[in-house]
């Protein structure tokens, strides 16, 4: 079983990372509830309401059949994240509570399982904000646009730099960290 270290405690199972995830395997240890099963469903309208996510052929997890030459945008794209992969979440309602604890979760797993983002970036998105298509590719900072999770308005991710200097929650302290190694590059991942 995969382990990872977290303030020298041994880490094989992910859900213990948040109070939730502690409530619930508590709960099932305790034989006061059952175990979650969790399935993969299409969405409301089948298998024709699918998204799709186009990544550059460089980037995908599967091989490329097509032989196309990578443009500009797909050659920075495996610079900075040479894979991709995605979920979509439906019917979440974030409190402000449940939110700061969602984002704690997701620092969390970016800490030690993405080994501080080395290996891998979690972006969590409200998909009621976002428009199709999507595509995964590296883009420069004043050309990504989107409403930021928590947020009511679209930033650029230029923009995002300023917005998330202001240290105001546990959340922003870790984006402000993260917003100074960004500041210094000239390309960021878009999804």
């Amino acid at each position: 079983m995969f382990s990872e270290s977290l303030n020298g405690c041994v880490i094989s199972r992910y859900d213990l990372l948040c109070i939730e995830g502690i409530a619930r395997a508590l709960c099932v240890f305790l034989e006061k509830t059952k175990a979650p099963q969790y399935k993969l469903v299409y969405p409301p309208g089948g298998e024709s309401k699918v998204l799709t996510v186009t990544c550059s052929p460089e980037v995908s997890l599967l091989p490329n059949s097509a032989k196309q030459s990578p443009t500009h945008h797909q050659s920075k794209t495996k610079k900075i994240r040479p894979y991709f992969t995605c979920a979509i979440l439906r019917n979440v309602k974030f409190t402000p509570r449940s939110y700061d604890s969602f984002m704690d979760l997701q620092e969390k797993l970016h800490q030690n399982l993405c080994r501080r983002r080395q290996l891998v970036a979690i972006g969590t998105h409200d998909l009621d904000t976002l428009k199709q298509p999507f595509r995964y590719e590296a883009r420069s900072p004043q050309d990504i646009k989107f409403v930021p999770l928590g947020k009511a308005k679209a930033y650029t991710a230029e923009e995002l730099m300023t917005v998330y200097e202001v240290r105001t929650t546990p959340h922003t302290l870790t984006i402000s960290y993260l917003t100074s190694l960004c500041s210094r590059k000239n390309i960021y991942r878009n999804t």
